[in-house]
């Protein structure tokens, strides 16, 4: 039976249960078997209209690619997190106009400058389930020609789905036992409209992130353009402003505690269907390692920045995402240390087992659990050996020439034979990405970077890293000579010219096996290397593949015949998530303060932060710098028609209990009546291994529309915007 099926068969056996219903991440076909737990937590809309993606709201609800957005305007008007437009803040920036710092407000259409090249949003228009035709026949297949097979497959519906206006992608759910095909029109025409200042969208800056309370006004607006003639289209400034199917309204009345809240998105990655030596693995080996990688490139972007203005506005949103993935990380360990969640898989898979061995029906599936484990110690193994090598042939333009190269290696053969990610409807992504290479480049950064990880490898007793390391240092006698080839290579490399490293997209193997050019002969001579490694990756790959999809298999049944529903893990995919508007205890010692009320039982924090809490947290520098006129305005409590009665005060940031990712940044947090009562921007800091296991306590923040007005209003006068939106 299809495993949804299964699902909205069993949901009323959980309905009544709050955890287990607050907790999922959900498809939007199976909200109609959620309807009385959503009606029970608040809920006004007609369940079966979030499963319409053609319909309010879920028409509404865009990707970006990592962040998602909402319509909020018939006129293409777009809003998200101020962290997901950083970048192209950054690159509209030069030293002396930073817009990063100082913000940004069109007043009018044409005053609207354009995002980064190769920045699209996404429109999802169809979800269809292909799972038969991806999987029939595949039984006797593994490894290597397991993932080939599953490859010309995708390619095969990617290329009956799409045409010159849409995107298509196939997803895998439950780990392989089943696939849907999504259906999105690609808008290639988008526009900054507006972003308050540093001061406000990244209030709090890294010492906040991830933390409450907060403060943090993450928030901003595009609006999407498409040509004259009513499709999609790239930049010109004939373009006019796409008109979307549906739009939110804005809710001024905002929420109080208690309140129904549900978020649509596309959540990135969670583990949380991840088997115990896989939990082991990233917790005790991966996470510890590459933590303290991010961290140290972090402190690399920061030294060089303090000396290099112009490097430190090319690396700013770099450096943002370093110091982002750097603390969550620090914090799911922490997380980890303090939880049973080892002990607690291990668990699960001996109670899955037990049934496995003791159900006549579910022999053919008694050893997928091992089968999976022994697949899993193999893959493990490689990404042990190949972690330090692939983190610097990341480095400088080193996979630039190497892409290139695999791109005129894919160029030869017939579109359907080519690679995922380097065929004819790739082409436009990599013209983007080669464009503005240089707005993102810094040789000074790039070689304190390749010095890191050299210093690792340099002395490796690996053969094949050991080739890796003569070849990308031209045979270097020690770290400093390496570093100064890396220096001298970059300098005469024709990639640093943005129209040549274009101009190679169209240019044949042969070119580049003949080319004297440093970096593109590199890449000729790494290329067996790095293909041989590849192809070790994709046997293992495909063996884990074959076995997690019978794992995944023998759990849903194992859910079924309990009458349990199984939701799956976050893939960047649309999901909808639920919940109330709530605190949690506080971990550790606190003082009372904006967001934590303490008593005799101990401190607890509480759902909202307030502008007060603002002014307390002001040093007067970054990240604490509050604008003076914020600071003004709010020692006067001139909050308006944005105060919130509950709270006398300006309502700030509020936390939720909805289950959400990082993808999910820039979602649209909806009341009951599908109205925009905020954004979903974070997690905090102690429920961060949440993406391996929810708990009671796991919470999401978000930044309160009522704050949002009321800096549209009081502080950058976007009057044109707050006329244009739907405000109730």
């Amino acid at each position: 039976m299809n495993p949804f099926k299964r699902l909205l068969l069993s949901s009323c056996v959980f309905i009544t249960m709050n955890v287990v219903a607050v907790e999922g991440m959900w498809l939007p076909e199976q909200m109609p078997s959620l309807k009385k737990d959503l009606q029970a937590h608040g809920l006004e809309l007609a369940p079966e209209q979030l499963s319409s993606l053609d319909k309010f709201p879920m028409n509404a609800i865009v990707s970006l690619g990592g962040c998602t957005a909402s319509f909020v305007s018939p006129n293409g008007l777009i809003v998200t997190n101020h962290h997901c437009i950083y970048g192209d803040l950054q690159y509209n920036s030069t030293p002396e106009e930073n817009l990063i710092e100082k913000g940004f407000l069109a007043k009018s259409m044409a005053e609207e400058r354009p995002a980064a090249p190769g920045r699209r949003v996404w429109v999802t228009e169809s979800v269809t389930n292909i799972s038969q035709v991806m999987k029939s026949g595949l039984d006797k297949l593994s490894g290597r020609a397991l993932l080939d097979e599953l490859e010309r497959r995708t390619k095969s519906q990617i290329a009956q789905c799409e045409d010159e206006f849409h995107r298509c992608r196939v997803f895998e759910f439950y780990g392989g036992a089943e696939y849907y095909l999504l259906r999105q029109l690609e808008l290639k025409d988008l526009r900054i409209v507006y972003a308050p200042a540093e001061a406000i969208g990244k209030f709090g800056g890294d010492i906040d992130n991830w933390m409450w309370p907060r403060h943090t006004g993450d928030f901003a607006f595009y609006r999407a353009y498409i040509g004259k003639d009513g499709k999609p289209a790239t930049y010109n400034k004939e373009n006019v402003p796409y008109k979307p199917k549906g739009f939110l309204p804005l809710s001024k009345q905002g929420i109080a505690p208690g309140d129904f809240v549900m978020v649509a998105g596309y959540p990135g990655r969670t583990y949380r269907h991840k088997i115990s030596t896989e939990v082991a693995y990233r917790f005790e080996k991966y996470y510890p390692r590459t933590q303290k990688v991010l961290a140290d490139l972090a402190r690399i972007i920061e030294t060089i920045g303090a000396q290099k203005r112009e490097a430190a506005i090319k690396y700013a949103s770099r450096l943002a995402g370093l110091n982002n993935y750097a603390k969550n990380f620090q914090g799911m360990m922490e997380g980890y240390a303090r939880s049973h969640m080892l002990e607690n898989r291990r668990k699960q898979e001996t109670q899955l087992q037990q049934w496995l061995n003791t159900t006549p029906e579910m022999k053919p599936y008694r050893t997928a659990l091992e089968d999976l484990k022994a697949a899993l110690a193999q893959q493990h193994a490689l990404q042990e050996t190949d972690a330090w090598s692939s983190w610097l042939l990341g480095t400088g333009m080193l996979s630039t020439a190497r892409n290139l190269y695999k791109w005129s290696l894919n160029q030869v053969k017939p579109d359907d034979q080519r690679e995922l990610g380097f065929q004819v409807r790739d082409r436009e992504r990599w013209e983007g990405y080669l464009r503005s290479l240089e707005r993102r480049f810094d040789i000074d950064v790039e070689s304190a970077n390749f010095r890191y990880f050299l210093e690792k490898l340099f002395a490796s007793e690996n053969q094949e890293i050991r080739n890796i390391v003569k070849i990308v240092t031209g045979n270097a006698k020690n770290v400093d000579e390496a570093v100064d080839y890396f220096k001298r290579i970059h300098g005469d490399s024709v990639l640093s010219d943005p129209e040549t490293r274009l101009a190679l997209l169209d240019k044949k193997p042969d070119f580049f096996e003949k080319s004297s050019d440093p970096l593109l002969s590199l890449a000729v001579r790494l290329y067996p290397i790095l293909k041989a490694r590849e192809d070790r990756f994709k046997e293992i790959n495909g063996k884990v593949k074959k076995a997690r999809a019978r794992f995944m298999e023998a759990k849903l049944a194992y859910f079924e015949a309990q009458g349990r529903p199984m939701y799956d893990d976050a893939n960047s995919s649309l999901r909808i998530t639920y919940g109330n508007v709530q605190g949690y205890p506080a971990l550790g010692q606190q003082k009372p303060r904006d967001g934590v009320a303490c008593d005799n039982n101990g401190c607890r924090y509480t759902p909202f932060t307030t502008a007060t809490g603002i002014v307390a947290k002001d040093t007067g520098k970054k990240p604490f710098n509050v604008p003076p006129v914020e600071r003004q305005l709010i020692e006067k409590r001139d909050f308006g028609a944005y105060e919130a009665k509950f709270l006398d005060d300006l309502p700030v940031n509020f936390l939720s209990d909805v289950d959400t990712t990082g993808g999910n940044s820039g979602s649209p947090t909806m009341n009951g009546k599908g109205e925009l009562v905020g954004l979903l921007f974070d997690g905090t800091y102690d429920t961060l291994n949440a993406d391996w296991e929810y708990t009671d306590n796991t919470r999401s923040i978000h930044v309160d529309v009522r704050y949002m007005l009321w800096v549209m209003e009081k502080i950058d006068h976007a009057d044109n915007l707050l006329k244009e939106l739907v405000i109730h």
